[in-house]
């Protein structure tokens, strides 16, 4: 599993992708949990950028945001339903 700490604020779509870096380009037998800290803000672009970036670029296998606010598991979810994983996100 890969595990991230989500930054305090996020930005753009640009962010997501730079705070995505360090994980390999193939997630597809590799389960990514990422950790929103309380009262994180984050950004609809950042939150739209990590569903495709994980599910359709790199082809995660799941992905778990924990402690997003419900705003952003909305935008979460309706992303990963556009791309048809739905099924493969969990967000609280």
């Amino acid at each position: 599993m890969a595990t991230l700490e989500a930054p305090r604020v996020t930005k753009d779509r640009a962010h997501a992708r730079d705070f995505l870096s360090d994980l390999p380009s193939d997630l597809s037998t590799t389960p990514v949990e990422i950790r929103f800290a309380d009262r994180s803000i984050a950004t609809t672009s950042f939150v739209d950028e990590l569903i495709r970036e994980l599910f359709v670029e790199r082809k995660a296998i799941s992905v778990t945001l924990l402690n997003l606010n419900g705003s952003g598991c909305s935008v979460a979810n309706a992303a990963a339903a556009d791309f048809d994983v739905a099924d493969r996100l969990v967000c609280t």
